[in-house]
């Protein structure tokens, strides 16, 4: 490899760091200083060391003392303020080492002070806690009617959310017990549900596994506090460590006065949810049946009495009968498993209100975007009333009933019921509030704050 890099043009391939510095800061590193570099050596190599001994030592000794105290000036001097103090001790213990005991044992050194300084880096400097917030500003997707929506509004405070970030691992666990106690010393009255968040978590060691699972019995230690984990992934926690089995059993072992099923008129003490959303959602039933007085259970949209209740869930300052005059617009619609109801970039000629079923959304040219789309949902209205294309393909995942309105029947409610066309513009406005307010809108930076 040496004989091809030198026929090149290149630095011979050995470990000498001086003379690759040296040769640097002289203005080599060219091509031609090579081949020049190249043709000395062959040169001195006929010519034998007998000419080493014209060199004068002196010459040489000042040469060697000028690269050493020119690499211990920059690696002693000129770091200064650029390391904090975990980092420039390593560089000064690593430099003694290298002196005393040769390179080898000073690489060693190396590995270990850089395992150091990052776990004691991470202890001191790294946040777990991104942010602690009660649930008054951020509510789930889930379809409320406007009593319940009125309830929610009233006691959201009582959902406090922690969310967490980075790396997770036993110099800096502690910090969640530690906030978590000192907010539920403060609010302990106040507070029924605590969610925590690791949707920004990047991973968890096993230690740090273990002070997770305490979070739950330290809820229950301030009373009747039910806590809810959101893992922000459905395959689970960023962890090898069986979190998520830990958590499970802790609640089969110890179900106290909550061991009911979900449709049960007491509300459980811990879950486990893929998402924020899901999370709040989770809570809110929690909210309801606590102050609502009232069995929470999935609404249906069969009947039309059932899809205006969903539609003032949107608007509750409309009267029944506007939206009962709107659906006299729609016409039922039945669609199969698999069934494409339009194309990306088609134009919008229609829109509906799925009764029954599950629909697809999907981005196309995306690394696999899409969006489930269930009961209760309007789809299409904005493509339909500002004339747009479409934004994305949907299709039917399982069969699907719907309400449709076509591109022929919307401009008859324009020409006869202009009335009807601005409500169905106010639908459009009320769907496209929910999407911009949606929770996973504010997990990272948003912009999509309500002003």
């Amino acid at each position: 490899s040496n004989l091809l890099t030198g026929f090149a043009g290149g630095l011979q391939n050995y470990l000498c760091y001086s003379n690759s510095l040296l040769l640097a800061r002289c203005g080599g590193g060219g091509r031609f200083q090579g081949f020049t570099l190249a043709a000395l050596l062959v040169l001195f190599f006929f010519i034998g060391p007998d000419v080493v001994a014209l060199v004068p030592r002196c010459m040489a000794g000042c040469l060697l003392i000028h690269i050493g105290l020119d690499l211990t000036a920059e690696a002693l001097v000129d770091s200064l303020g650029q390391f904090d103090g975990f980092e420039y001790g390593s560089i000064l213990l690593i430099t003694l080492v290298m002196t005393v005991r040769g390179m080898t044992a000073g690489l060693g050194l190396g590995v270990l002070c850089s395992a150091f300084a990052f776990t004691l880096q991470q202890a001191k400097h790294a946040q777990v806690i991104r942010g602690v917030m009660t649930a008054a500003t951020l509510k789930s997707s889930k379809w409320r009617s406007p009593r319940e929506t009125e309830v929610l509004r009233e006691t959201s405070r009582r959902i406090l959310v922690v969310q967490l970030q980075g790396n997770i691992f036993f110099g800096n666990s502690t910090q969640i017990t530690d906030e978590l106690q000192r907010q539920l010393s403060r609010k302990k009255r106040q507070t029924k549900f605590v969610i925590l968040d690791f949707t920004v978590v990047m991973a968890i060691d096993s230690s740090a596994s273990d002070t997770v699972t305490k979070v739950a019995q330290l809820c229950q230690n301030y009373g009747d506090i039910a806590v809810c984990f959101c893992r922000g992934d459905s395959g689970g926690f960023p962890c090898a460590a069986p979190l998520s089995q830990r958590l499970q059993a802790l609640e089969d072992a110890d179900k106290g006065p909550h061991d009911v099923e979900e449709k049960s008129t007491e509300r459980k003490w811990l879950s486990l949810q893929d998402d924020l959303d899901s999370a709040l959602a989770w809570c809110e039933d929690g909210l309801l049946l606590l102050y609502a007085d009232r069995q929470v259970s999935s609404p249906t949209f069969g009947r039309a009495s059932e899809l205006v209740e969903q539609l003032r869930a949107l608007l509750p300052d409309v009267p029944k009968e506007g939206f009962h005059h709107l659906l006299e617009f729609f016409e039922e619609r039945e669609m199969g498993a698999g069934e494409v109801l339009w194309v990306q970039g088609s134009p919008a000629d229609s829109c509906g209100l799925l009764v029954e079923g599950l629909l697809l959304s999907h981005l196309e040219e995306e690394a696999g975007t899409t969006e489930e789309v269930k009961p209760g949902a309007m789809v299409g209205e904005f493509g339909l009333v500002n004339n747009r294309r479409r934004g994305s393909t949907l299709r039917c995942v399982t069969s699907c009933k719907l309400r449709w309105l076509t591109r022929e029947r919307y401009d008859q409610m324009k020409a006869k019921r202009g009335d009807l066309a601005l409500l169905l513009a106010r639908i459009c406005i009320g769907y496209l509030e929910r999407r911009v307010t949606h929770v996973s809108n504010r997990i990272w930076e948003s912009r999509c704050l309500p002003i």
